[in-house]
């Protein structure tokens, strides 16, 4: 999914495995009318809205291009689809996480029989840098990390002037988390294939 908020100001680029839904659904209510915003029922799944107040893209895993804004889309395709304008002037943000935390919470999820090495080999995906990123710079405003959500979230907030109540923050997909340290999923190969693949990371 992606946010734009007209009224706001602001672009939400959604990465993976991230807390992303969580946050996408926390600031939704911000991309629709003021009156809606005040009664906004915050849910896992929502339908795609384009208003004069804001945008909230998709949200279905598999991408559905033939929606303007679909889940997970790039900083490239949203500065197509909104312009250099909008997308220039708006304040754009998106949340980070360690990279070798985010593959090994997406084995998890994936609920592969394959072996942690063998799903590394496999994936062709394993940074979310070029979904931030464009010419090979990173465009946001501010990067929320994972490792400190709900401070960074209300630093967005602040920064927005919108309203931080940490009530209204969901833990969406939380079940397919893992609890134990990302570390010990790694030996020397798998660690190498990452850190390859994801120097840019911030």
């Amino acid at each position: 999914m992606v946010l734009v908020s007209h009224r706001y100001k602001f672009i939400y680029i959604k990465n993976k495995k991230v807390a992303g839904t969580s946050v996408e659904a926390f600031f939704e209510k911000y991309c629709v009318g003021e009156k809606k915003e005040k009664s906004y029922v915050i849910q896992h799944s929502s339908k795609p809205k384009c208003t004069m107040s804001g945008i909230i893209g998709n949200r279905e895993f598999t991408p559905n291009k033939s929606l303007i804004y679909y889940n997970h889309m790039t900083a490239v395709e949203l500065k197509r689809a909104l312009g250099e304008t909008i997308f220039g002037d708006y304040y754009k943000f998106c949340v980070v996480r360690n990279p070798y935390d985010v593959l090994v919470s997406g084995y998890y999820y994936s609920k592969t029989t394959d072996s942690f090495a063998e799903f590394i080999e496999k994936r062709v995906e394993r940074s979310n840098y070029e979904r931030y990123s464009i010419d090979d710079a990173p465009i946001c405003d501010f990067y929320i990390r994972y490792e400190n959500l709900l401070e960074d979230v209300e630093a967005v907030c602040k920064k927005l002037g919108v309203e931080f109540d940490l009530s209204q923050m969901p833990n969406f997909k939380g079940d397919y988390r893992h609890n134990k340290d990302y570390r010990s999923m790694y030996d020397e190969y798998t660690r190498k294939k990452v850190e390859e693949s994801c120097k840019k990371e911030r």
